[in-house]
C-alpha cells in the first residue's frame, strides 16, 4: 500500500513533465531569455528565442549548451511563445524569379518556401536585391528553420508584422 501511494503521485507528476505546457500561463517557463554563455564546449548555433521586450520570437547566434528557452525554428518559437506573430514573408512570391522568355542565365539558384506544399524549394533567380524579410534563402537548412511548418493560415499571423531595418 505504502508503494502505491508512492508510486501514483511520481506517475502524475512524470505525465505532466513529458506532456508538456497545458495552458498559456505554463508556457510562459518555456520563453524564457536563453543563457548566452562564453567557453563552453558546445558549438555556436542560431536558435529562435523569445524576446519579452518586443514580444517577438527572434533568432540569435548563441552559445553554450543549455537549450532552455530556445527553439529549432521559428515555427517552434511562434507555436509556444508568440501565437499571433507568423511569419508573412514565408507566403510570398520569391524575389527575383527569372523570366521564362528571356535567354539569360540566372546567377543563383537559392531557395524559396512554398506555402502551398509547406516544403523548400530550389528557383532560378535573376534579381539584383533582396530585403532581410524576402522569401530567398541561401541554403535549405536556413529555409526550414525560418518558414518550415508554416501554412497560409499561421504564416500570416494575427499580429501586424514589423521589418527589420
Amino acid at each position: 500500500m505504502g508503494t502505491l501511494i508512492f508510486f501514483l503521485p511520481a506517475c502524475a507528476l512524470l505525465i505532466s513533465v513529458f506532456a508538456g505546457p497545458s495552458s498559456k500561463d505554463d508556457r510562459n517557463q518555456f520563453c524564457i531569455r536563453p543563457k548566452d554563455t562564453n567557453g563552453t564546449k558546445c558549438r555556436p548555433r542560431w536558435r529562435y528565442f523569445y524576446n519579452e521586450t518586443s514580444r517577438k520570437c527572434q533568432c540569435a547566434w548563441l552559445r553554450g549548451c543549455d537549450r532552455a528557452g530556445t527553439y529549432g525554428t521559428l515555427y517552434e518559437c511562434v507555436s509556444n511563445c508568440s501565437e499571433g506573430q507568423g511569419a508573412p514573408f514565408c507566403a510570398a512570391s520569391p524575389p527575383g524569379r527569372c523570366n521564362e522568355t528571356k535567354t539569360y542565365q540566372p546567377r543563383e539558384f537559392p531557395y524559396y518556401y512554398n506555402i502551398t506544399t509547406q516544403t523548400c524549394e530550389r528557383y532560378a533567380f535573376c534579381g539584383r536585391r533582396r530585403r532581410i524579410n524576402d522569401n530567398f534563402f541561401f541554403g535549405r537548412t536556413q529555409c526550414q528553420k525560418q518558414c518550415g511548418g508554416f501554412d497560409e493560415a499561421s504564416a500570416k499571423g494575427t499580429e501586424r508584422p514589423e521589418l527589420e531595418k
